[in-house]
Parts: C-alpha cells; structure tokens; sequence
C-alpha cells in the first residue's frame, strides 16, 4: 500500500446535522416585543432568495458590506452552477448559505424521490463550490407539507421560513411599501424575506439600505437566520441546538447549548448526525459490529481508529500527557500522532492542519475519514442518495493498455523534459504555434497569462500551454467540459468521481484562476519550492503528490493514467518551440 502523507488543506465530505428548526411563516406584526427596554434580545436576520444572478446579488452584497451586516442567501441550485464566484464572496464575506432547491419547483407537487432530488443535488453544487452543504432549506414560495417536512428532515436539514415577508418580489409594490411592511413589524426574533435575483430586483436595492437602518434604529443586531434561531450552520460553525424539538420564530428565546469548541473528549452523543452511513472498501461494505461511521459537530465524517488497525493494518498505540489524550498510528515508514480534539496531526515529525479533530465518543477513538484518505492515498466518492462512501486507491496505470508499450515506456519515465524550468519557448511561438493549429481567440489570448504566472513559480510555460491543448482540444474543448468551467487541465474537485462525470470537474470563477490552478498542480506534482503552497485555487492541492512527477514524460502514469500522456504533451512542446513567431 502506497503511504502518503496529507495536510487537509482541501474541503472535506460534507453532511448535514441532526438539529432541525421550522420558522413558521406569521402575518407581520404577530409577534410583540415584551417591553420596549428589552433592545439587548432583539434579532434580526435579512435572508435572501433566488440567487445567486449576475447583477443583483453582487450589488445586494455591496450594501451589507457598505454595513457591516451579515445575511442568509437561500439559493437555487441551478444558478449555484452558473455563479459559483458569487457563491464564492457569499461565503467569504461571512454571509450564510441556505438550500432553496434545484429548480425553485413547488416542492408539495412532488413525489418524494424528486423532493430529495432537488434538496441533493443543491448541496451537492454548494458543497462542490465552498466545500460544505448548508443546514438550512427554505421550500420555494414557502409551499411545505408534512411530506415535504418528512423529507427535509430525513435528509438532516432544518426547514426555514419566515416572519416578515416584504414582498419585494411584487410588481405592486413599491419602496414605501416595503418599508411600511418592516416597520409594522416587531418582536425579539425577526426573519426578513427579500430578494436577490430571479427577476428585476432594483426595488429591492433602493429599499434595503433603509430597512437597515430602521432596525439599526430599533436597537436590533443582524445575525444570520442559523444564529436566530440556535441552528448549527456548516457555513459558518456556529453554536448548535440539541434535540429534534422544532423552534419557531415566534417562541421564547433559548439559551444556545455552545457545540462549536474544537475539543470533543467528552462522551457527548448529541454531537453525533444520526444516519446510517455504508462505507465501501475494496469493493464490499465494511462490517462495524460495535462502533459505526457518523458525521461530526463540524460535519464532517468519522471512522472508528479499529478500521485502521484491523482493515489497514496500522499498528495503534494510546498515550497521555496529563489530560491531553492522543492516538499514535505506525505503518512501513509513516509515524502519525493525532491529539484528540485538536485539528493538527503530527506526521513524521512534520505538523499537519486538518479540518476537524480525532475524537472519543462512548469509549470508543475516531479518526476523520478525509484525513485517513488522503494518509494512505486513497480517493473518496460519496453518493448523498444512499449515504454511501466508496474508498478506492488511486490508480497509477492504464490496466487496458498494452503490456509491451508498457515496458518501452518505463524506462523513460525519467526523461529529460523537466516542468521546473526556464522556458522554452516565447510567448510569441506559443501564440503563432497556436494560431495555426487553428486554436480559439480564448486559448490564444490564454498565453499572455500562463507566460506571466508560470514562471513566477518556476514552471515552464511552455509544459503548461501544450497541457492546456492536450487537456481542451487548443480551447474547443468538445469532451466532458466545455469552456464555461475555465478548467483548462481537467482538474477535478476535492472530492473527485469519474472521468465522465462532469460535476465531478472543478468550475473555476475565472480563467485566470483555472490557469493558476493548473500550474501549482504542475508545480506539486514535480517538487517545486514553495510547494505545496498554503493558499490556491488548485482543489487538490493533496501534499501526497509532492514530487511525484518532475518531468513531464512522468505526468504519464500519475497525472493520467494514459502512460503516453507526458510524451503527447513533449512531443507537443518539439512542434511549438520549432515555431517561428
């Protein structure tokens, strides 16, 4: 078994917890302050629906920044493919996501397998975006039933309505109008109703600055819809409500059980999502007779440390210093010391960040899946539907291909061709040679910026353009992609899938950023200084591929599983650097 080591420095699986919260939708004005003097409690949250779009949900972000207030943007999953940027500064802006289903369909004319379809398929777009699903969902036009509830809950979502709905929305109304609604309402938990794309929206722009400051007035303080209401929210990991007890707008205000601390060595079961998770190794289930996955307080998945040593065959040591507990993990030449409840794992002496904690619970230690993955280079595929993990390793050759091309071509896996290097050719060949391959203007105007960033890390531009022509056909694309995902090497997400899957295909917000990407996953794979880096684009930016190929004869075989790979892309770089400009 191939042993890598891993910083979890990409965004892990992602499920939903267990806390569910219906905000009943109320006439405006139904709930009353207790006392004018009680401003300390009075909340309110400004949610947002129907974007993301290219116009009005940047410019409805403008205004909460220009105000230093945070909202909740419920969104349609259809349109969280067409933006992913927006999504991107949604989340990056402290904002809070919500599911509003895929096609913004009366979910109560459904059946149950389309209702679960549209709640699944928006998460999984979000989550492929920002690398968490959201906890709450708001059904379109607030049209819910008892099946409809049924399902959101099974699928460990908190449904989400609300109080005040300024129908902004209504051709009928206007600016004043919509203040009027906001001011003849009042109690301690507001939920304001607005919107931020599916249609003309500039009523909602000129009145929302208002609205703001009437509250601001009032003596409120702007939360997200999850603080509210004392929801965890996976955008954001706030503080978190136990039980299933459904909390109402309209309701008391409780006191918030805090769930959000990094230490998890108490044996605390109201930690756990219940759901009955099936993992997948080597192609059968894998058997937990006493201690079974579950999705932790910072959604993310855990296994029992035992699938480890009896499974893997890591050996599995306890230890203590004081109160600190700590698991230590040995296989071949890999030495692992994980601390329980602290996101960092030691690895051969070296700290590794991870995106949440090994944890005890009921006697029994745990380990994050997305860390073990990545520890022994394996991939993760997760079907939602049937809350189904697939670990499979990574494959390294073309099982099809011919056994006598295979032995030719060993040998010259350490060519000569190296990606760590000055360039070859100038940005002028590379634009003639492109040209008369009849290239797109995109792909040839593409080469100012691969000749700009690569060699600022070292990286040959040259390796980088003829891969950016293997990869999309010199910008034409035709395959799985097109040129909408700005992917010009293929790059998949963090989580991966299938080569015919094009959702398992990262969607860059820009070219610039897809050619970034490109090349610090260039630059991993052949060793670079200053590899791996901390931040970038490239979503599988794992250490385990840290050195694995510094030529690009060697991309063939690791980057593909093609083995002739890096010789197409050499032999690419001959023709371009024999190209007069």
């Amino acid at each position: 078994m191939k042993l890598v080591v891993f910083t979890a420095m990409v965004m892990a699986l992602v499920l939903t917890p267990n806390s569910l919260i219906l905000a009943s939708k109320q006439p405006a004005g139904s709930e009353r302050a207790s006392s004018s003097g009680n401003k300390a409690n009075k909340m309110v949250a400004l949610t947002f629906d129907d974007g993301p779009d290219k116009k009005y949900t940047g410019k409805v972000l403008d205004i909460l920044k220009d105000h230093k207030v945070k909202g909740t943007f419920f969104v349609v999953g259809e349109r969280v493919k067409q933006y992913p940027g927006v999504i991107k500064r949604i989340v990056q802006e402290g904002h809070a996501l919500g599911n509003h289903s895929w096609s913004h369909s009366h979910l109560t004319k459904l059946g149950k397998e389309k209702i679960r379809q549209e709640i699944v398929k928006t998460d999984d777009a979000i989550r492929e975006i920002t690398g968490f699903a959201p906890t709450l969902i708001r059904p379109p036009y607030g049209d819910s039933s008892a099946q409809v509830k049924e399902e959101i809950h099974a699928l460990g979502h908190a449904q989400a309505l609300w109080n005040v709905d300024t129908r902004d929305w209504a051709a009928s109304s206007s600016v004043a109008d919509i203040l009027k609604t906001v001011k003849s309402s009042s109690g301690n938990k507001i939920t304001v109703l607005m919107h931020s794309g599916g249609g003309k929206r500039d009523k909602t722009l000129k009145a929302l600055p208002q609205v703001i400051d009437y509250y601001q007035s009032q003596g409120y303080t702007f939360v997200t819809m999850s603080e509210l209401n004392g929801v965890a929210d996976n955008m954001k990991g706030s503080t978190a409500s136990t039980g299933d007890t459904d909390v109402t707008n309209g309701g008391t205000d409780a006191t918030k059980p805090d769930l959000s601390a990094d230490t998890a060595q108490s044996d605390d079961a109201s930690v756990i999502t219940e759901r009955n998770i099936h993992l997948i190794y080597n192609g059968s289930e894998v058997n937990f007779p006493d201690a079974k996955p579950f999705i932790d307080e910072n959604s993310r998945v855990q296994v029992p440390v035992r699938f480890m040593a009896e499974t893997l065959n890591f050996d599995v040591k306890w230890g203590a210093n004081g109160s600190q507990k700590n698991i230590i993990l040995t296989k071949d030449n890999v030495n692992v010391d994980l601390k329980i409840g602290d996101k960092a794992a030691v690895v051969n002496g070296t700290q590794i960040d991870m995106d949440t904690s090994a944890m005890i619970l009921h006697e029994r230690t745990y380990v994050p899946l997305r860390f073990l993955s990545e520890l022994v280079g394996m991939d993760i595929t997760w079907s939602s539907a049937g809350d189904t993990i697939t670990l499979s390793y990574k494959e390294t050759k073309d099982d099809n291909s011919d056994e006598d091309e295979l032995t030719q071509i060993q040998p010259a896996q350490s060519g000569d061709t190296y990606i760590v290097s000055t360039p070859r050719a100038t940005v002028q060949q590379a634009k003639a040679w492109a040209t008369a391959k009849g290239a797109t203007d995109v792909f040839i105007d593409l080469a100012d910026i691969v000749w700009d960033e690569a060699p600022q890390v070292g990286v040959d531009p040259t390796v980088v353009y003829c891969q950016f022509a293997k990869e999309t056909g010199f910008g034409k694309f035709g395959g799985i992609l097109d040129e909408t995902f700005m992917n010009p090497a293929g790059l998949k997400t963090p989580v991966g899938g299938s080569d015919t899957d094009h959702e398992a295909h990262q969607r860059f917000t820009s070219w610039e950023e897809g050619v970034q990407a490109q090349i610090d996953h260039l630059a991993l794979y052949a060793g670079a200084p200053g590899y791996p880096k901390t931040f970038t684009p490239d979503p599988r930016h794992f250490p385990g591929l840290m050195g694995q190929a510094a030529t690009v004869e060697a991309l063939g075989g690791t980057w593909a599983i093609n083995p002739t790979y890096g010789f197409e892309i050499v032999k690419m770089m001959m023709e371009l650097q024999a190209t007069n400009s």
